[in-house]
């Protein structure tokens, strides 16, 4: 759909400056803006994050991660309260 904005002339200075150090164009910069700002905050956590890419890839060391977790506990079950005190 084509539209007309009437957008301050230099809010859209920074809107292409900001598209550009990006490598998008004014029309991808802009529509990104409008899907972040109008997507509601719990289905932004679902959606897909870059992040999550590299993450969910190391699903297979939960195990290993596991272990780690109790041997942190374990030292600290070892520590003296009396001296934190």
């Amino acid at each position: 759909m084509t539209t007309t904005l009437n957008i301050p002339d230099q809010l859209l200075k920074q809107a292409q400056t900001e598209a550009a150090q990006h490598g998008l164009s004014l029309q991808d910069f802009v529509t990104g803006v409008l899907q972040d700002r109008l997507t509601p905050k719990g289905e932004a956590l679902r959606g897909s994050l870059p992040w999550r890419e590299f993450f969910g890839s190391m699903r297979h060391l939960h195990a290993e991660r596991e272990k780690i977790e109790a041997l942190i506990h374990e030292e600290f079950e070892q520590v003296d309260a009396a001296r934190w005190t």
